[in-house]
């Protein structure tokens, strides 16, 4: 073989070109050396439960039928009852039709060796029997049976599971017993599954095994579920994270959802050193925050991601109000509260943390509206919002991304985007509009195309800007375009463009914003009064 297949960088620079499976095959098996290099990066990510299923035996299968009904010890449910298959409760009872041999699990081993990301998914059409294995855990059930002193995954670090049956959590014990760097384990149960004794065991085995765990994502159920759901749920969470505190001592980041009352979790993950990315969800409860937190409360925290969107009683101020952290960069909250809570909630991040944030995205839905209908208009008497709830973000003069996707447009001016520009120059993603359409009677916006000329000029890292803007202003001409226009926009959104033809529209934003290779105008007739909306993006990465 030629000694140029020999460099690793060049043989991975020809599979990288190879954009069909079978052509890489045939790339790893040219030789020894190619099969080395390649065989790494094809294994690397696997996303396909089936790649494995394909490798066992077919002669090779779970020996479930069972001659007599057998009744699972944790369970009233009929289903598993009247069932006429095994039951297993842990991967050590798993049993096969025929052992594989050793040769057998060699080739397994040659492969599944390099597997480092583990992705996969349990469909809901393959998961329809609670009480027979899936097609989903039939490969890793198998691999459960193997008793090799060489680990089969040796090199797996992170494993991203969405399961949902019996079995399918037998075989994410598997999967996570060994230590693993990443863990996200999305488990979707019903409210009467018997599944609570095994995701409890899960969170056991998360606990026992977390000395190389850095980051952690846990989600249960739904957001609509009974409280004795969610008591049952946060207790296994408050549970876990006392069993984390001494022993992963490299977690940094953790999401967990959802929960209804946060009573147990918050004050246990108020505890743990050396955390910095918090993600949390609550439930749809009428519930409210109720707990006391020690003054050296999330000390490291640097990153913080909420949603409270379905729980309008629960205030995120006083959550907060405890954060005690000094380098804050990044919070992203989703709330259904008043407009004096966003301002006060404004006004506490800027106080804190207006030397250290970096990003900030509030999704603000008001108390009373129907967050399920986009549309809802029930208080209008508050629109515009206030533009002085935003000016306390403005001495934030470190943030890079600021979005304020809120339901009902802000109160802007030329000049009032034009302090917001000197405040804040290092914006790279600006975000502030309405994220519905309105009408022309509704609200038509202050700000003009002279607001474009200040974000072109005063902000030389802009990338993305979403802004409300009056694109059919009929007085508008070239010129006034061409002082406008911004070449370092990558994506452009507005939900109120102005009652204007949509091909105006259309030319008015290539040449404002020539940098867009595609720009989309659609129009809405609401009220029988026409409004529309107008996007572009320059390459598909931008789009969303």
């Amino acid at each position: 073989m030629h000694p140029v297949f020999e460099i690793p960088e060049l043989v991975l620079a020809i599979y990288a070109h190879l954009d069909k499976r079978p052509d890489q095959l045939c790339l790893m098996l040219l030789c020894e050396t190619t099969f080395r290099i390649v065989v790494e990066e094809m294994w690397r990510d696997l996303y396909d439960h089936w790649q494995i299923m394909d490798m066992i035996p077919k002669d090779v299968k779970l020996n479930v039928a069972d001659d007599k009904v057998v009744v699972c010890a944790t369970s009233s449910d009929s289903y598993i009852k009247h069932c006429a298959y095994k039951v297993w409760q842990i991967p050590e009872e798993v049993q096969v039709t025929r052992p594989l041999t050793e040769k057998e699990w060699s080739r397994l081993r040659l492969y599944l060796q390099h597997v480092r990301h583990l992705k996969v998914t349990e469909s809901l059409v393959f998961a329809n029997e609670p009480h027979k294995p899936s097609s989903f855990s039939r490969p890793f059930l198998t691999l459960s049976t193997y008793r090799g002193e060489e680990p089969l995954l040796a090199s797996l670090n992170d494993v991203e599971l969405d399961i949902i049956s019996w079995f399918a959590h037998v075989s994410a014990e598997f999967l996570i017993a060994r230590p693993l760097r990443s863990i996200s384990l999305v488990m979707r149960v019903q409210e009467k599954d018997p599944i609570l004794p095994l995701a409890q065991r899960l969170l056991d085995l998360i606990a026992a095994r977390s000395s190389r765990l850095e980051s952690l994502r846990l989600e249960r159920g739904e957001i609509a579920m009974a409280d004795e759901f969610y008591e049952g749920w946060e207790d296994l969470l408050a549970t876990l994270i006392g069993g984390l505190k001494h022993k992963a001592t490299k977690l940094r980041k953790i999401d967990l959802s959802p929960f209804g009352t946060g009573r147990l979790v918050i004050p246990a993950l108020a505890s743990l050193d050396g955390l910095k990315e918090l993600t949390l969800t609550w439930a749809q409860r009428n519930t409210s925050l109720s707990f006391q937190l020690p003054n050296d409360s999330f000390q490291s925290l640097t990153a913080l991601k909420m949603n409270t969107e379905w729980s309008p009683l629960l205030k995120l101020l006083p959550f907060l109000e405890n954060i005690h952290s000094n380098s804050m960069e990044r919070i992203n909250v989703l709330i259904n509260q008043d407009l004096k809570d966003v301002e006060q909630i404004n006004r506490l991040v800027s106080h804190q943390w207006s030397k250290t944030l970096t990003h900030y995205h509030m999704e603000w839905t008001p108390v009373g509206a129907d967050v399920s209908n986009s549309w809802d208009r029930v208080l209008g008497s508050m629109l515009p919002v206030p533009f002085a709830h935003l000016v306390p973000l403005l001495e934030c003069h470190q943030l890079q991304r600021l979005s304020l996707p809120l339901q009902y447009p802000w109160d802007l001016t030329d000049d009032r985007v034009g302090m917001l520009v000197r405040s804040l120059p290092n914006l790279w993603s600006l975000e502030l509009a309405s994220s519905i359409k309105w009408t022309p009677a509704e609200h038509t916006p202050a700000t003009t195309i002279r607001c474009l000329e200040l974000i072109a000029a005063g902000l030389p890292y802009l990338k993305y800007l979403t802004l409300d803007i009056n694109l059919a202003d009929p007085s508008l001409d070239d010129d006034d375009l061409k002082r406008a226009a911004n070449p370092r926009i990558r994506r452009f959104h507005s939900f109120v463009v102005g009652n204007a033809p949509a091909t105006i529209i259309k030319e008015r934003t290539h040449k404002l914003f020539p940098g867009l290779t595609k720009v989309v105008v659609e129009g809405l007739d609401v009220n029988n009064a026409l409004t529309g909306t107008a996007w572009g993006y320059k390459d598909e990465e931008d789009m969303w």
